[in-house]
């Protein structure tokens, strides 16, 4: 083998060895794009969209989010020693807080729209009922952001609640049952609710000594009223077409219409064919009438002329 293609077959072999380390190196990306609105308003071109992860502003592509034409498009990153999946996002537009929210997921190219408001948010509070006692309360929490975990803490102790798993709702409340943990002495006690955005709120909570053994558990209340609706999801991806169906049987023909209005008279038509010769009339007669009148008169004058001669030739002659 000459050295021309030992050096080729090395070159080939580093190359298939790199490409799946290049591959790893990648860092991991979620997209996020849609509308920017402030207040309902689409958002000045070049109003900076920011995506926070933790309470801390999250890295991106490109690094200064702008938007333009109402819309905004970025980048989240993941950066070495981040552990995102699943880590709630919340975002700001032009430094307006905004209600939508999202979780953390590689790969993912998400449309959210984000409506910044100049109203500024009300800080998180939390309210214990009841506020003293020795057995189970419950924690309600209000304007948490919406969809992300809630921890309740007894000191700095995590407690157990009931549901297992406590989110904030779409309307940015929760509400949970809480039992003080076991061997707790009397005294006041601070309880600390949180959420995975950096939101937190605390309340006293008085316990009192215990007068006896804890009785059985009652029966489970009823269940509270439904949350609020949440926020439209994505329209989802067209389906495919059906099949064209069978076409449906003739209808019934309907009555008929009124008769139209009488049309132009057409063009005269071309001259027929002559006729066939007719018979021969009949022979007429042999003189007229006015002939026959006509030698009558004749007669009748030639009768008085000859009358006439008569008489003439009778007269006597005078005497000499």
């Amino acid at each position: 083998m000459t050295k021309l293609k030992i050096l080729v077959t090395l070159t080939v072999a580093a190359l298939v060895l790199l490409t799946p380390a290049i591959a790893w190196a990648q860092p991991a990306v979620m997209g996020v794009y849609g509308d920017a609105t402030i207040d309902g308003v689409a958002a000045p071109d070049g109003s900076q969209v920011v995506a926070i992860i933790d309470g801390e502003q999250a890295t991106t592509t490109p690094e200064t989010v702008t938007t333009s034409g109402g819309t905004y498009s970025m980048n989240i990153v993941e950066g070495s020693g981040d552990a995102y999946e699943t880590a709630t996002v919340t975002f700001t537009v032009g430094g307006k807080a905004t209600l939508e929210v999202t979780n953390w997921s590689a790969g993912l190219n998400k449309n959210l729209d984000l409506n910044g408001s100049s109203i500024p948010l009300e800080d998180a509070a939390i309210t214990l009922s009841p506020s003293e006692g020795d057995g189970v309360f419950m924690v309600t929490g209000t304007n948490f952001v919406g969809g992300t975990d809630i921890t309740v803490k007894w000191g700095a102790v995590n407690m157990d609640t009931s549901p297992a798993l406590l989110a904030a709702s779409p309307g940015r409340t929760f509400s949970a049952i809480v039992t003080p943990p076991a061997g707790s002495d009397a005294g006041e006690y601070t309880i600390t609710a949180s959420d995975t955005a950096g939101s937190s709120a605390t309340a006293t909570f008085t316990l009192k000594a215990t007068s006896g053994v804890a009785g059985v558990a009652g029966p489970a209340g009823p269940a509270g009223k439904a949350g609020a609706m949440g926020p439209r999801g994505p329209e989802g991806a067209r389906g495919v077409a059906g099949p064209t169906g069978g076409a449906g049987a003739t209808g019934v023909a309907g009555p008929a219409g009124p008769s139209g209005n009488t049309g132009p008279t057409g063009p005269t038509g071309p001259t027929g064919a002559t006729g066939a010769t007719g018979a021969t009339g009949a022979t007429g007669q042999a003189a007229s009438n006015t002939l026959l009148g006509f030698a009558f008169v004749v007669a009748i004058l030639a009768l008085i002329v000859a009358v006439i001669a008569m008489i003439l030739a009778r007269k006597p002659r005078a005497a000499a």
